[in-house]
């Protein structure tokens, strides 16, 4: 499951990244970048999450 939730978490955060650039949004473009950058930082507190509960028995 968590598997999946990275996934989807990081293709979020891809396509948030590249709406902007496609479309050209301008002055919205700094949210769905803040987003992204948020998105990433759940995944990588996820997966950290994860790592330590794998590493301490």
């Amino acid at each position: 499951m968590t598997d999946q939730l990275m996934s989807a978490l990081f293709l979020l955060a891809l396509l948030l990244y590249l709406v902007p650039a496609t479309f050209q949004l301008g002055e919205r473009s700094v949210w769905f970048q803040r987003g992204a950058v948020l998105t990433l930082g759940i995944a990588i507190a996820i997966a950290l999450a994860q790592s330590i509960i794998w590493f301490v028995p």
